[in-house]
C-alpha cells in the first residue's frame, strides 16, 4: 500500500510539472498593449503591439528629443518567442542631432517573451545591458492608432 501511495504522489507531481510547463507560454490575445524598455540609459523606447499583429515603435533621447518611429508586423512563435519585421535595432546610443536611420538597416528579429504572473516581458538584450520591454498598459490598440 505504501508503494502505491508513493506512485500516486509521483504521478501527481509529474502531472503538476507538466501542466505548469505547458501553461507558461504567452497567449497571443494577452500580448497587445504598450511596452517601455527597462534599463536603457540614453534612450526612451516604446513599443505598441496592436490588433491584426501590427506594431508601432517610437524612440526618443533620454531628454525627450524624437529620434525615430517605425512600424511592422509581429507574431508569437511557440508561446515563448516574438518575431518582428522591419525592426530598428536601438543600441541605447547617444544619438547626435543629425542622426539618420537608414530604412535598409531595418531587420527581422526574434526575442524571448514571457509572462510571470501579470507581467509580460520581451527580452531584447540588444545592448547587453539586460534591457527588456515591460508591458505597462493593457489595451486593444488598433492599427489606426494615432500618436507621436
Amino acid at each position: 500500500m505504501k508503494f502505491l501511495m508513493m506512485s500516486k504522489t509521483k504521478y501527481f507531481f509529474y502531472l503538476f510539472i507538466t501542466i505548469l510547463f505547458f501553461s507558461c507560454g504567452v497567449d497571443k490575445s494577452k500580448v497587445n498593449g504598450l511596452y517601455v524598455i527597462v534599463n536603457n540609459e540614453n534612450t526612451i523606447d516604446s513599443l505598441i503591439l496592436m490588433n491584426r499583429f501590427r506594431y508601432e515603435r517610437k524612440i526618443y533621447t533620454s531628454n525627450g528629443r524624437f529620434i525615430y518611429k517605425n512600424s511592422g508586423k509581429w507574431k508569437i512563435e511557440n508561446g515563448s518567442r516574438i518575431e518582428f519585421s522591419n525592426f530598428f535595432i536601438d543600441r541605447d546610443l547617444v544619438y547626435s542631432e543629425d542622426y539618420y536611420v537608414n530604412e535598409e538597416s531595418l531587420m527581422y528579429v526574434t526575442f524571448e517573451i514571457e509572462k510571470i504572473f501579470s507581467n509580460v516581458k520581451i527580452f531584447s538584450n540588444i545592448n547587453l545591458k539586460n534591457s527588456y520591454y515591460l508591458k505597462v498598459k493593457n489595451d486593444n490598440y488598433t492599427s489606426s492608432a494615432k500618436s507621436k
